[in-house]
C-alpha cells in the first residue's frame, strides 16, 4: 500500500505534504501543535471549505468561536472528523513546452523554492494522497492554461 501511495505522490507534479496533522491526536494534546495553530489562522471561510462545510454566517461564527477558545479540534471530533489535515506545497511551474496541436505540455520548469500552499482534509492517508494528487493536477492545469493564455495574447499583439 505504501509503495502505491508513494507512486501517487510522485505523480502529483512535485506537490508534497509539508505538515500532517492527525486530528484524533490533536484532540488529546494539552496544547495545539504549531501546524494546527497555523491552520486556525486561515480565513474562516477557507477553513469551512477545507473541511467541506458550508460558508453560512452561523458556520463561520462557530469556527471563529471555537478557534478563539482553542477548541476547534474538539469540534471536529464532535462531528466525527478524526482524520488528517495536511498543509501541502506545490512548486511553481513555468516555461511550459507544448507540441504543435497538443493541449497538455510535454515538459516545464519546476521552481521548488517558490511554492503555493494549500490545505486538505481527509479521513485516511489514502484519501489524503488522492486529494493531494487532484489538487496538484488542478493547480498544474491552472498554471499552464495561464501561460498558454499569455502566449496567445503576446503572439496576437506581435
Amino acid at each position: 500500500m505504501n509503495k502505491y501511495l508513494f507512486k501517487k505522490i510522485e505523480q502529483a507534479h512535485s506537490a508534497y505534504f509539508e505538515n500532517l496533522i492527525f486530528i484524533a491526536n490533536e484532540v488529546c494534546r494539552e496544547k495545539q501543535s504549531e501546524a494546527f495553530e497555523e491552520f486556525t489562522q486561515l480565513e474562516y471561510s477557507e477553513i469551512a471549505k477545507i473541511l467541506g462545510w458550508n460558508d453560512k454566517k452561523e458556520t463561520l461564527s462557530l469556527i471563529e468561536s471555537e478557534i478563539k477558545d482553542d477548541t476547534l479540534a474538539g469540534l471536529l471530533l464532535k462531528y466525527d472528523m478524526t482524520g488528517f489535515l495536511a498543509q501541502c506545497m506545490m512548486p511553481e511551474h513555468s516555461k511550459f513546452m507544448f507540441k504543435e496541436g497538443e493541449e497538455r505540455p510535454w515538459g516545464c520548469r519546476v521552481h521548488p523554492g517558490i511554492c503555493r500552499v494549500f490545505w486538505i482534509y481527509a479521513e485516511s492517508i489514502g484519501e489524503l494522497v488522492e486529494k493531494l494528487e487532484e489538487k496538484a493536477e488542478e493547480l498544474y492545469v491552472e498554471s499552464y492554461e495561464k501561460e498558454k493564455s499569455k502566449l496567445s495574447t503576446s503572439q496576437a499583439d506581435a
